[in-house]
């Protein structure tokens, strides 16, 4: 009897190691097509604020594996909130949103910039 439970339970073992290995392969995988779809939207918006207020003098940014922000300071950021809503961005709060990308202006100390988020659940509505 002890020799039949002790095949069972070899038996039984193998599976969940397969079924564990399997899990981390397909995790690892998905987790990184989450962070290269978030940096090559980065990378989209840039170039379209680029085209917008001018090249980009600093970037500072965060990774997740869920989401992205940075910080972006351009040269020209005259008239910021025009240009945003030419680019077709929508005015929610204090945020300017489109295709779950969320921007900000915002001052510290004497540099000008935008605060970048993605994705962002708020701006779902503004697709």
């Amino acid at each position: 009897m002890k020799n039949k439970i002790a095949r069972v339970k070899e038996w039984l073992f193998f599976p969940l190691i397969i079924f564990w290995v399997m899990f981390f392969i397909y995790s690892t995988f998905h987790i990184k097509n989450i962070q290269d779809k978030n940096i090559r939207n980065q990378e989209e918006t840039i170039s379209i604020l680029s085209e917008e207020f001018g090249s980009i003098i600093d970037i500072e940014s965060k990774y997740n594996n869920n989401y992205i922000w940075a910080n972006l300071y351009f040269r020209d950021m005259n008239d910021h909130r025009d240009k945003l809503l030419d680019l077709g961005f929508i005015e929610v709060d204090k945020w300017f949103c489109k295709n779950r990308v969320k921007v900000r202006f915002f001052v510290v100390g004497n540099k000008e910039g935008l605060k970048y988020y993605y994705p962002s659940e708020r701006c779902i509505i503004s697709k």
